[in-house]
């Protein structure tokens, strides 16, 4: 945590914090991205990528 809290890099999702869920997970709090997750932009081919680009990606 404390590492991710100085972590100050553009291509990197701003940490605001953590919590827990009422089943004890743990939760990464962070900066809102529009576009949905990297997992569905990876796995929707309708969005345009290469295989090389969506394999870095992952």
């Amino acid at each position: 945590v404390q590492v991710l809290k100085r972590l100050n890099h553009p291509n990197v999702l701003h940490f605001i914090g953590l919590l827990l869920d009422k089943d004890n997970q743990m939760c990464f709090l962070v900066d809102y991205i529009a576009g949905g997750t990297l997992k569905n932009i990876i796995h929707d081919l309708s969005i345009s990528l290469t295989w090389l680009q969506r394999l870095r990606y992952a």
